[in-house]
């Protein structure tokens, strides 16, 4: 006998899904095709960020960069080595519209390979701008007016994963205030194997973390 009201609550959520992914998609689409005009700027260490400025379900607004490089490409005579910081960016202002490739792995239900060995890259969601709002101190390690962060790691088992916000969505952090960090480490042979003898120290993917 078929289970009627279970039917319908698995419909509902692979629409639910169906959905998500499909807004993932076009807002991704929109903002490679047509970048915002009104971009925030944000200035590091190693250059300017330009971000996008979007709103939260509450209305609140919230600013995020993606893609944001943090290593230099473990590539070459980087490979399985432990990361190098980036010093500087490949330009003066890195347009951060859009997540850029996930690092390469295997899709375990399809049997492809997909993603980049140059996918060492961040992403950031904050409530504010450093400069909007923020407590001008000379003490650096005053608190006081500054916004709580958050690090996510995701997870698959060193192997499969990414820290896209297809997967770990940063709204409800953001409500409450929280600036959150999502990271794409190194997967899998690339991120953990270990070779002392071919000079491979092993735990790249834990290094990038």
């Amino acid at each position: 006998m078929v289970d009627w009201a279970n039917l319908w609550q698995f419909v509902l959520a692979v629409a639910r899904l169906g959905r998500g992914v499909i807004a993932f998609v076009a807002h991704h689409l929109h903002v490679r095709l047509l970048p915002p005009r009104d971009c925030p700027r944000v200035t590091v260490r190693q250059g300017q960020l330009l971000g996008v400025q979007a709103r939260l379900p509450n209305g609140a607004r919230y600013y995020y960069f993606k893609g944001v490089p943090y290593a230099e490409p473990p590539v070459g005579k980087l490979r399985f080595k432990a990361p190098i910081p980036l010093e500087r960016f490949r330009r003066p202002v890195l347009k951060c519209y859009a997540e850029r490739s996930d690092f390469i792995q295997l899709d375990f239900f399809s049997g492809f390979v997909f993603g980049s060995e140059r996918g060492l890259y961040l992403n950031v969601y904050s409530p504010q701008l450093p400069t909007d709002g923020e407590n001008k101190t000379e003490k650096p390690h005053d608190t006081v007016g500054r916004l709580p962060v958050m690090v996510f790691l995701h997870g698959g088992g060193f192997a499969c994963g990414s820290g896209s916000s297809l997967f770990y969505n940063p709204e409800y952090f953001l409500q409450r205030g929280v600036l959150v960090v999502t990271v794409n480490y190194r997967l899998g042979p690339f991120g953990f194997l270990y070779l002392p003898e071919a000079g491979v120290e092993g735990n790249a993917g834990l290094k990038d973390q």
